[in-house]
């Protein structure tokens, strides 16, 4: 267990590091933030699971096969030889269920992508709307409204941050805060 997380917390500081590393583009071309986010942590649980208990149950497991063997042979070599003509058939099986398990894993990892971009999206959009009204029932703001002509303009507010207002596509405006 102790292992696992270690190694876990090890695979993401190289991760981090890693996706830092990359381009702006990197992340407009092939992945986007919330994706990223989303598989560093999704990878790194199944990488700590697998490297904390299933280990230990691995080894144990192959330990009592091979030891089941061997009682099995020692006491009844004939009824041995005949019980395992069922592992080929147990191991395709095994070997089906776990292509199966598989994919179904991947595509719940991409489905949890798919959504850590949606709620990205969303609290984005919460913190617009917060800007938006925090311009408008802000009594310490003494600037005009922006024009159509207008590229940027920036409307300074005393007492905490300024706030960004610049042309959407739609023809409103959107706001930024930044302290």
């Amino acid at each position: 267990m102790i292992t696992g997380e270690r190694q876990a917390a090890r695979i993401r500081n190289l991760y981090l590091k890693t996706i830092l590393r990359q381009e702006i583009a990197f992340f407009d071309k092939y992945t986007s933030t919330g994706e990223v986010v989303g598989r560093m942590s999704g990878d790194t649980v199944l990488i700590q699971d697998a490297m904390g208990e299933k280990v230990g149950k691995f080894i144990q497991l192959v330990v009592t096969f091979f030891g089941g063997f061997i009682v099995a042979f020692a006491q009844g070599w004939l009824l041995t030889l005949v019980m395992m003509a069922t592992i080929p058939p147990l191991v395709v099986a095994g070997a089906v269920m776990s292509n199966v398990v598989a994919k179904m894993a991947s595509l719940g990892q991409a489905a949890y992508a798919e959504s850590s971009v949606v709620v990205e999206q969303t609290i984005g959009s919460i913190r617009t709307v917060s800007a938006e009204h925090a311009a408008e029932s802000n009594p310490y703001i003494h600037q005009a409204a922006p024009q159509r002509g207008d590229a940027d303009v920036t409307m300074t507010d005393e007492r905490c941050c300024r706030l960004r207002l610049s042309p959407a596509r739609n023809g409103r405006w959107r706001s930024t805060t930044s302290p």
